[in-house]
């Protein structure tokens, strides 16, 4: 099933890194070529408190893939300096913004103006068609789609289509994905439950969240307590995991916790899959309790995701790999 978008809702969009699971740029302009029919690159701007143009550019080539809530790449060496890019990405030229242009067939029949490019998301980049607004037919007419390749000819003020390209205009081009909705519960479930020290059966805590090692899809610690009184216990300093305590060694087992380890909360946290798609936030975490092993992710109003899809995580995202669209 192809999913489409106006270019215009790219812009703005985050770029993320699949390796780290972070926003590294995100998205200025979107440099496009109306003679060939193809999206060139993107030109980017700083995310955060440093917003502000970014003297890296994004060529079409480094791109994984472009979703509705991300533009996807493999990792951040994908940024590349003007001079290390493609000149026409480097450089864009003023012509190649077709947004304004009058669309005219052949025959001489003004069909209206060029609103957006409507793109192919997921991993082609592919330009789909126009969008045009319908200047003919006076106020509260619909906007127009016209497919590609249909252009005979492009000035920088109008392109030329194909007389029968008038037939082929529609209203309906945006296709959207149905998710089926199901929840796994887990890490929400353990939170607030009590950490006790086997050798002296005493509480010393509570589960505040988990620490996850993306890469290898596991448990690595829990984190006990909140705030500045937090403490941390390795997963191999558990001996149990119950239903109604975990139960550490001993209170020598909690440490004090690694700058940031207590910030990597995945609950909550925004799901996108490498094609740049949001899956929505995560709802919960089913893990194994014997070794730690995350099983699958639930995220709201979403399937279940089997953890072999995780690709990364950052505090930006939890990128997990796709499933067909077909």
């Amino acid at each position: 099933m192809n999913v489409l978008l106006p270019a215009s809702k790219i812009v703005r969009l985050p770029v993320v890194a699949i390796d780290a699971g972070e926003d590294v740029a995100e998205v200025k302009d979107i440099v496009y070529s109306p003679s060939a029919g193809k999206l060139l690159g993107f030109t980017l701007n700083k995310r955060g408190f440093l917003k502000g143009r970014m003297k890296q550019v994004l060529p079409a080539e480094h791109v994984h893939a472009v979703g509705d809530a991300a533009v996807m790449i493999e990792d951040d060496a994908c940024l590349v300096a003007p001079d290390d890019a493609p000149e026409e990405v480097a450089q864009p030229a003023g012509e190649r913004n077709v947004l304004g242009n009058a669309v005219i067939t052949e025959k001489g029949v003004r069909l209206g103006v060029v609103s957006d490019l409507i793109l192919e998301l997921g991993d082609s980049l592919a330009v789909v068609g126009y969008q045009l607004r319908d200047d003919t037919a006076g106020k509260g007419a619909g906007d127009k789609f016209i497919p590609l390749p249909a252009q005979l000819a492009i000035s920088g003020e109008a392109l030329v289509v194909p007389a029968e390209t008038d037939e082929l205009c529609t209203t309906t081009w945006l296709a959207s994905a149905q998710r089926s909705r199901t929840s796994v519960p887990a890490f929400r479930e353990a939170h607030g439950r009590p950490v006790m020290s086997r050798s002296s059966a005493e509480k010393i805590g509570e589960v505040g969240q988990f620490v996850v090692d993306a890469s290898a899809r596991r448990i690595t610690a829990v984190v006990v307590g909140k705030g500045r009184k937090a403490r941390v216990v390795d997963w191999d300093g558990i001996v149990g995991f119950g239903p109604d305590a975990v139960m550490v060694e001993s209170d020598d087992r909690l440490r004090e916790p690694n700058d940031g380890e207590t910030k990597t909360d995945w609950l909550g946290r925004r799901v996108m899959t490498d094609l740049g798609f949001e899956l929505g936030p995560l709802e919960d975490v089913e893990f194994d309790a014997e070794s730690g092993a995350v099983q699958s992710l639930a995220v709201k109003d979403g399937d279940a995701i089997s953890a072999d899809r995780v690709l990364g995580a950052g505090s930006f995202a939890i990128v997990v790999r796709s499933v067909s669209l077909k």
